[in-house]
């Protein structure tokens, strides 16, 4: 169970990374987030981009219990980082 969610966990922030990269590159953040859950084990659940950022939440197969199949989540936002390296100021 922990093995599976840690999975989710890092499909999810690379999912995330990967679209706040697309967003940079004028690409769609979604699109890429899911080939890299894809890639990674994961199911991409829900996708939310906005103009400086990208909200994900993936799914990966966890083990069976009671002859149930878990689908376990991983959640993850991340964004571009602002020219020059430094992180961007919240307004105000």
């Amino acid at each position: 169970l922990l093995d599976a969610h840690r999975r989710a966990e890092a499909a999810a922030d690379l999912a995330a990374l990967a679209g706040g990269g697309a967003l940079v590159e004028g690409r769609d953040a979604c699109d890429v987030a899911a080939e890299v859950a894809h890639r990674n084990g994961a199911s991409l659940a829900t996708c939310r981009a906005g103009t400086d950022s990208v909200a994900v939440v993936v799914t990966v197969a966890g083990p069976t219990l009671l002859g149930l199949a878990a689908r376990l989540p991983g959640r993850a936002r991340a964004g571009p980082v602002a020219a020059g390296g430094a992180a961007p100021q919240p307004a105000g």
